[in-house]
């Protein structure tokens, strides 16, 4: 591990993290991705539980400490959680785990330079070591107001093993799509969910339309790429 001169501890040979954190001058309030968290704290009803899929290096989970009564965080890479260990070591409930649509275990591929791209092997993908999966519908997961995923391509699996999850508790979900992006838009929007307007062309921010975490003002619920489908916007399936 290095630790960065603002004091965030990233694996040794990243490069990508690094950067975006290394001008940051306050721990609790990294600038990477900010945006979306603003957008989340401003209009999201309740904040009891956090859950971060893809927890990284603690980049979501430690300032969300700040907001939301209990902070879940999932990472399986092995340096990612020596790292998360050291920048947040109290405060959170980390399960050393990846999240999917199964239990079980699965082969892992380990980043390099970009410590954010570890991932689940698919065919084709070089194999580093085996780590636990789970899904989330089994985790016993209660109160949860929302969910963070970012699963280098793994999205739509994560959003398969949590519908029971979604249809009963309705948190919010902000997810950065790698693959699959109309079938998660389209799972999505058959839970009744819409879009909380943000401009990017990749991470979505969804609220439920009804129940108790549904946004008081209805008027952030709009797209801002405008209606699907998206595949070839990204230029992926």
């Amino acid at each position: 591990m290095k630790k960065l001169n603002n004091g965030w501890v990233v694996p040794d040979d990243d490069t990508r993290v690094s950067f975006l954190l290394e001008n940051d001058t306050d721990m609790m309030n990294p600038s990477y991705e900010d945006k979306y968290r603003k957008l989340v704290i401003e209009h999201l009803p309740n904040k009891r539980t956090f859950i971060d899929v893809g927890a990284n290096v603690g980049i979501w989970s430690l300032p969300m400490t700040k907001h939301f009564k209990k902070v879940i965080s999932y990472e399986p890479s092995k340096q990612n959680i020596e790292c998360i260990k050291t920048n947040i070591p109290t405060g959170i409930e980390l399960r050393t785990k990846a999240v999917a649509d199964f239990d079980g275990e699965a082969k892992f591929h380990q980043a390099g330079k970009n410590c954010g791209d570890g991932k689940l092997c698919r065919e084709g993908v070089k194999s580093d070591y085996i780590v636990p999966v789970v899904k989330l519908d089994n985790e016993n997961l209660e109160n949860v107001d929302m969910i963070k995923i970012d699963t280098q391509g793994w999205e739509l699996d994560v959003l398969r093993g949590m519908s029971n999850l979604i249809d009963s508790q309705r948190p919010w979900i902000m997810i950065e799509i790698n693959q699959d992006v109309d079938k998660c838009c389209d799972l999505l929007e058959i839970l009744n969910y819409e879009t909380v307007y943000v401009k990017s062309k990749r991470n979505f921010v969804w609220a439920p339309k009804t129940g108790h975490n549904s946004p008081t003002d209805t008027t952030i619920l709009k797209r801002y790429l405008g209606p699907g489908p998206y595949a070839k916007r990204y230029g992926g399936n």
